[in-house]
């Protein structure tokens, strides 16, 4: 791994920084996303997109190109950098680097830290020992004798201590000739430990700035009217009355897009907008519905489809029992609890942006496509979201921007909860159908997964992102195959929390129970079997599986849950179900416990989680990750979908797409296994096992299969 870059003052000017002291500068390798243990640095100043400054004063600020959403991805991040340095934590602070895409890829998907585990302590590391070396040369001692730590060099023999402020501006001018050595896990003292989050203290006295927050002077505000079905264009405007609401400045056609209402204050936008009439034209989409859609799908995993994947060659014994189920899943909505927004200014052939993203580079190359711009004439600055869950944001980046060049001024759009709910890249509706064949012990010794969706409408191959987790890799089954099929969709879709893991867990998770419970075996039992000895094995995508971690959760799941101790059953409506699955390099299992009334009405009393993460560096954020992952998933399982008719989407706020309540909120046990292996994400792994252990649950409550969600109340009624 190459060394980090000390960056002179000339250089940091050339990247419009200005600072005293020390500032490291390193890139991370683009395809280090797809394979962590590539992460590599570079020298060359154009990649560098992270970067270190020991402040004169003490301060140590990591600059970091991935967005804060509420998971602590900044506070985690800068523990890493923390640890190496042996700097004071509470010395350390985080801010959001500026976007620059000569650096390289700068999403946010759930794997943060597994990316830059390496790199980051790596950066620590070597500003330590440049710390060390100015020290040493200082007292005119070797290096060897000297120690850092929490913020101090200490030379050992005679105890003098220089701080890292006075040792900063020296030790810009050290060189190391060979890597910096990282830290023993032995010697951890902030990793492994949960820290006090540096973001906590500014959400709670309010001085932390999120998307919504941000203001420019002279700004304007401005909503949109946008065609209740894709492809519409107005035919006819009516702005008359919206002009006379006081506050209103300006009504901006743009075409497809709709009609933008610019004004002094978002409300008096909005109730220009309602005061708006609009003729919309029509459009194909207006024959589509969710209902039509479903009938497509199910008929698409009832055909062949393309195979994407096949392992080992199907049995030839005619006489194995064949068992087949269909599952499906609707569109989803993001929901996250700040809307989106952004705020542009336009001018001299030049675009700002101040949003909050997971996907910067995307939403600065869309913005420049819709102004038409050079893309190196867009520059975005990446701001704190409330949450996002994965939603694109280029659309309502494009509106600001194009509003912005229209109205000559600073603007900042703002989507409403109607319009996000209406308008927002849902997760892909889909089908799926499983046939497997059964040994005379009832092992599935073939399985093939039938697979049709919607993919995302925008992305890199779009429909490779819908097959995550769908070749049930973990389980030694001699036969799986895996089949796609693309159906059309007018609505707009794109990733949703654990994107296509969601779907297929619920699928595979889902028919392995029907399979436990035909042979009359225990769940985790039946999976362990199924599962085998230890044992390394290739998914689809490359990324190694170690079959041995999951049998390890399992085993501590049927431990915390209880699976020695028989709970409920159809005769007290009381049922307990788990599931399993693997996502970002973690590994999850999951039980949950429920109580069905007479009614069908489902209340979710326990959920146990079992998470191995590898090596976990803040134990309280894996614990929160988790607690919410299950909140956002039992929203998406028990309550809330998107259904379009006639074109349109029908949920337009909470009282129809409604959210999971306090009261409704189970207890949650959360426990991680210890592990030293490489981190992998938690921001999504808790999500995809959940719904099939609901209707797992469900199954051993009330002995009625869900094989649809959202959860139907009326299909588990008491006759």
């Amino acid at each position: 791994m190459d060394a980090p870059v000390i960056l002179s003052r000339r250089e940091l000017l050339q990247l419009g920084m200005t600072a005293t002291g020390l500032v490291l500068g390193v890139a991370i390798d683009t395809e280090a996303q797809k394979a962590p243990s590539r992460a590599q640095l570079s020298p060359r100043l154009h990649q560098l997109n992270t970067f270190v400054h020991v402040a004169t004063d003490g301060t140590i600020t990591l600059y970091i190109p991935r967005a804060e959403v509420g998971q602590s991805a900044h506070s985690t991040l800068a523990m890493l950098i923390a640890e190496e340095m042996e700097a004071d934590w509470n010395m350390v602070r985080v801010r959001q680097a500026p976007l620059r895409p000569e650096a390289g890829d700068q999403r946010t998907h759930g794997m943060s830290v597994s990316v830059l585990w390496e790199p980051l302590r790596s950066v620590g590391a070597t500003a330590r020992e440049l710390l060390v070396r100015e020290a040493a040369q200082r007292w005119n001692v070797t290096p060897d004798t000297c120690r850092a730590r929490n913020g101090t060099v200490t030379h050992v023999s005679t105890g003098r201590t220089l701080s890292f402020g006075a040792l900063a501006e020296g030790a810009a001018k050290q060189v190391l000739q060979e890597p910096a050595s990282l830290k023993p896990d032995t010697q951890f003292t902030l990793i492994g430990r949960s820290v006090r989050r540096r973001d906590t203290l500014s959400k709670i006295d309010g001085t932390a700035v999120y998307g919504i927050d941000f203001r420019l002077p002279g700004m304007v505000f401005a909503v949109m009217a946008r065609p209740p079905v894709a492809g519409s264009a107005p035919n006819r405007v009516d702005d008359r009355d919206a002009k006379k609401v006081r506050g209103v400045r300006q009504i901006l056609h743009l075409g497809e897009r709709g009609v933008a209402v610019v004004a002094d204050t978002t409300w008096t936008a909005i109730q220009g907008r309602n005061a708006l009439k609009v003729e919309w034209g029509e459009s194909e989409a207006a024959q589509e519905s969710s209902d039509a859609l479903r009938t497509t799908l199910s008929e698409a995993v009832s055909q062949p489809g393309k195979v994407v994947y096949r392992q080992g060659t199907p049995p030839e014994d005619a006489d194995l029992k064949s068992v087949e189920a269909l599952y499906e899943l609707p569109f989803q909505a993001h929901a996250p609890m700040e809307p989106p927004n952004c705020t542009a200014r336009v001018q001299g052939g030049r675009c700002e942006l101040w949003l909050a993203t997971q996907n910067p580079e995307r939403v600065r190359r869309a913005v420049a496509e819709a102004l038409q711009l050079p893309v190196e004439r867009v520059v975005l600055n990446p701001l704190m979201g409330g949450g996002s869950f994965g939603q694109d944001r280029s659309g309502v980046a494009c509106e600001a921007a194009l509003v912005a060049q229209k109205a000559g001024r600073p603007v900042k759009l703002l989507y409403t909860r109607e319009d996000d709910l209406q308008h927002d890249d849902y997760r892909p509706a889909s089908a799926h159908r499983l046939t497997a064949l059964l040994s005379a012990e009832g092992l599935p010794v073939s399985l093939t997964h039938a697979i049709a969706s919607t993919p995302p409408t925008a992305g890199d191959a779009p429909e490779e992102t819908e097959l995550w987790g769908a070749a049930a890799s973990l389980y030694a089954i001699p036969h799986v195959q895996v089949e796609y099929t693309p159906v059309p969709a007018s609505l707009r879709r794109g990733e949703w929390r654990s994107g296509s893991h969601s779907n297929n867990a619920f699928a595979i998770e889902s028919f392995l129970d029907e399979l436990a419970v035909a042979a009359g075996k225990d769940p985790i039992a039946f999976r362990l079997a199924l599962i085998g000895p230890p044992r390394e094995v290739a998914s689809p995508d490359g990324a190694p599986i170690d079959t041995g971690r999951m049998r390890r959760v399992l085993e501590v799941l049927a431990d915390r849950g209880g699976y020695a101790r028989p709970f409920g059953g159809v005769q007290a409506r009381r049922g307990r179900g788990m599931a399993c699955h693997i996502a970002t390099g973690s590994y999850c299992a999951q039980s949950v416990e429920l109580e069905v009334d007479a009614d069908g009405r489902v209340k979710v009393t326990r959920v146990v989680c079992v998470v191995d993460c590898g090596r976990n560096v803040h134990p309280d954020t894996v614990v929160a990750q988790v607690e919410g992952s299950i909140a956002y998933a039992l929203t998406a399982a028990l309550k809330a979908s998107i259904t379009v008719e006639n074109g349109q989407v029908m949920q337009a706020n909470f009282h129809n797409y409604p959210v999971l309540h306090i009261g409704e909120m189970p207890k949650v046990e959360v426990f991680s296994v210890a592990s030293t292996a490489h981190p992998g994400g938690v921001g999504v792994v808790a999500v995809p096992p959940l719904a099939p252990a609901l209707c797992n649950a469900i199954h051993a409550a009330t002995g009625k299969r869900v094989r649809r969600l959202p959860v139907r109340t009326r299909e588990l009624r008491q006759r």
